[in-house]
């Protein structure tokens, strides 16, 4: 009985759905008609770990979330995966300045920024785990779900990695150590159904590596814009930029998106405006690229040369390609340099910039180096000055106090050191000089290296016309639909209202004036390698701690010139004495070059003036002597006897084994035995050479019991070592009778015995 009446409802509910399904479909609501084709979004910032999830990604996020819709695509229709999704643990690494510290204060104890972390949030906006199991989840979820004709926009911000085997294997980093390659995520895309076009926005490192996944036999269904090159790191990777919010890739792009344009236009604008270190990229540079390389292949071309003589055609009808030539001259322009219209040009360009980014490199390091040596200079007269406070300081006692009160106890340290700093302003000159040295040269090194992008931006342009010149030689080139089709994906539009698009960036300053401006903080340069003079000398001669003895001259430095020899001790200038570590590095970086300057010297406990003119910086610090070859003259051998009889030359006296050890070296005792065993069956005499002082080396010989070297020789300023290229003890070397090099060996181990001529 109760069947029936339930079977006569069923059936007036399914009559009543009918009806309201058909009275929608006359009044237009959707179930009423096919939809039409959707724009879908996949957002990621893996951020990796909390320390490396930068701010600058989730403002990423916010702007590109902003563009997708004010263009009308539906908040459900986009996907956020950002570091560790919902778990309200903090995640996000936020920068923000020490209060009341000073900026010329750079000390380990009082650094001028520290972290706080919060956790990533975005208003409205439910945010996925980072994880390859969300994201597997979702593409066979929720990406299979789509139709054909639909857009699936995927945007990364985050870290990358190059991978070992080649661009597909190039990855972007997930959260807490997880990643997904670039093969790995076209396999994920290999879910989306056929007629669904996927258009990747990518902004990490190595992202160029991702473009291959549109490379085999290219149907439209695949492109995508890079940051940077498969090779390259990209701009968050930079020190001067890391962490930055409103610079690299993604922001110059969200400005073009903004205006209105499409992915093309704001690509364009990202080559002439994004004044970073990236090098933006489509899917079908890579492939022009490839085309290219197999024409140079076939015609048994170098790669450049073909490139040049299609450039070459190409300029013959200049207005059919003005918009490149405009854009060749807007990228130039915007990096200080003019214009290019041949590869050869950006190639002789290119060669430059290596050799004058590591001479800059080298001198902000210098720099760096010499605040370096001032500000711990400066905080061990803090400590003298206040060694009660500084006891405080002692890790172990820290460690002792409750959490609040050690943090307090730091405070009152910051600040005191702040305030005794603040009363001595030419220490402030002193140590702001130095920084404004060492961020002048590091700011030029900087903008070298982003014109060195601006090249391979150029050399992008370059391309793209070779290309359209040889198409036009031969349209009917198979690869000819294969570019139209990538090029038909990347004409990919959010159709927001059309804007002016931003005025180009105000141009860098051109390359002639920050060459001019590094010569103005090129360091002066004198050409020795140096150590602080032992105490008991500083003692002997009433020196200041600043004294340091010459370990080695640099062949035709101007200390060299200057008759500055292997042992002196340089005090300082007349009146000036050094008072400080290190300081003699200072003083010289700020000599002018050429100008002579005069300096006291001790030589052999007798006080001189020498006349020094300083140099100009080389760039790089002269190697130091390598290691004598087999066959090589051996280096001249100038010690000091500790016992039996030294020869006063080793050229007509038979062969020696000279044995570079010392007294705490286990592997030199180890190895004697054999070395004495092979030596007597050799009737080879050895000559054991030590740095260490003649009263320690004695102590040890009276003590040790086991086979040794009847010749014991000190080495007092380690000339020897140096110039037989000593890089650790032990080290043999075996010398002919002509004074030649038969064999030169360093390091002993029992298993593999000594690496001498017929040795058993």
């Amino acid at each position: 009985m109760i069947r029936p009446r339930l079977t006569t409802r069923c059936t007036g509910l399914l009559l009543l759905l009918s009806w309201l399904f058909l009275m929608g479909s006359c009044a237009g609501f959707p179930w009423g008609e096919p939809r039409g084709p959707r724009t879908h979004a996949l957002l990621l910032n893996g951020g990796g770990e909390p320390a490396s999830n930068y701010a600058s990604h989730v403002e990423h996020l916010r702007g590109v979330l902003a563009v997708l819709e004010d263009s009308g695509i539906r908040r459900a229709d986009i996907a956020v995966f950002a570091s560790d999704g919902p778990d309200p643990a903090a995640d996000l690494a936020i920068a923000r300045a020490r209060p009341d510290s000073g900026e010329f204060l750079t000390h380990k104890r009082n650094r001028g920024r520290s972290i706080r972390y919060i956790n990533t949030e975005i208003e409205g906006v439910e945010i996925h785990p980072a994880s390859r199991a969300a994201l597997a989840q979702w593409f066979e979820d929720e990406a299979s779900e789509f139709r054909a004709g639909d857009r699936l926009l995927i945007y990364v911000t985050d870290h990358g990695t190059r991978g070992k085997e080649g661009p597909l294997s190039n990855r972007i980093s997930l959260w807490d150590g997880e990643h997904v390659s670039a093969a790995e995520l076209g396999d994920w895309i290999d879910e989306v159904p056929r007629g669904v076009q996927v258009v990747m926005w990518m902004s990490q490192c190595f992202s160029g590596g991702f473009a291959e996944l549109a490379q085999e036999d290219p149907d439209g269904s695949r492109c995508g814009y890079f940051s940077t090159t498969a090779e390259r790191l990209a701009y968050g990777c930079y020190a001067e930029v890391s962490g930055n919010v409103g610079v690299g890739h993604s922001m110059r792009f969200l400005d073009g998106l903004q205006a209105g344009a499409s992915f093309g236009e704001a690509h364009q604008f990202t080559q002439v405006n994004d004044h970073t270190p990236d090098v933006p990229l489509r899917t079908t540079d890579v492939y022009r690229r490839r085309l290219l390389e197999q024409e140079a292949a076939r015609r048994d071309l170098a790669f450049d040369v073909l490139v040049d003589a299609l450039l070459l055609d190409a300029w013959q009808d200049p207005q059919r390609f003005e918009e490149e030539l405009r854009l060749l001259d807007r990228i130039g322009r915007s990096f200080g340099f003019a214009g290019t219209r041949s590869l050869v040009e950006v190639r002789e360009r290119m060669r430059a910039f290596p050799e004058v980014n590591a001479k800059l490199s080298e001198h902000s390091k210098a720099w760096r180096a010499a605040r370096k040596d001032a500000e711990e200079a400066l905080y061990v007269r803090f400590e003298e000055a206040m060694p009660d406070l500084h006891a405080k300081m002692d890790g172990a006692y820290l460690r002792t106090l409750p959490r609040k009160q050690r943090k307090e106890l730091k405070g009152m340290f910051r600040a005191t050191f702040d305030q005794w700093v603040k009363r001595q302003p030419e220490v402030i000159e002193r140590l702001d000089s130095l920084r404004r040295r060492e961020a002048r040269a590091g700011a030029i090194e900087y903008r070298m290296e982003v014109r060195h992008a601006a090249l391979e931006r150029l050399e992008l342009v370059l391309l793209e016309v070779a290309v359209q010149a040889l198409l036009e030689q031969d349209p009917s080139k198979p690869a000819a639909a294969g570019l139209a089709s990538l090029q038909a994906c990347e004409d990919f539009s959010l159709e927001l209202p059309r804007l002016a698009l931003p005025e180009d960036r105000p141009p860098f300053p051109s390359y002639d004036s920050d060459i001019a401006a590094a010569r103005q903080v090129l360091p002066g340069y004198m050409g020795i390698q140096f150590r602080q003079a032992r105490p008991e000398v500083r003692e002997e001669y009433g020196l200041e701690s600043g004294a340091v003895r010459v370990r080695y001259v640099y062949e035709g430095s101007p200390a060299a010139a200057a008759g500055l020899l292997l042992g002196d001790i340089v005090v300082g200038p007349p009146d000036e004495a050094f008072t400080e570590p290190r300081q003699i590095r200072e003083w010289t970086m700020f000599q002018e070059a050429g100008v002579a300057r005069q300096l006291e010297i001790l030589r052999d406990g007798e006080p001189l003036t020498i006349e020094l003119v300083p140099g100009e910086h080389p760039g790089r610090f002269p190697d130091l002597p390598q290691p004598p070859a087999p066959g090589d003259p051996a280096p001249p051998l100038s010690l000091e006897s500790v016992r039996g009889d030294l020869p006063e030359t080793l050229v007509g006296e038979g062969p020696h084994l000279v044995f570079f050890w010392a007294t705490w070296c286990a592997p030199c005792k180890a190895s004697l035995p054999a070395l004495m065993e092979w030596a007597a069956r050799e009737g080879v005499p050895v000559i054991a050479v030590s740095d260490e002082e003649a009263s320690v080396q004695a102590a040890f010989l009276e003590q040790y019991e086991g086979p040794f070297p009847a010749i014991v020789a000190r080495d007092p300023l380690r000339a020897a070592h140096i110039a037989w290229g000593v890089s650790g003890t032990p080290t043999f070397v075996l010398v002919d009778d002509a004074g030649a090099v038969l064999a030169h060996h360093t390091g002993y181990s029992a298993k593999n015995g000594l690496s001498l001529p017929r040795f058993r």
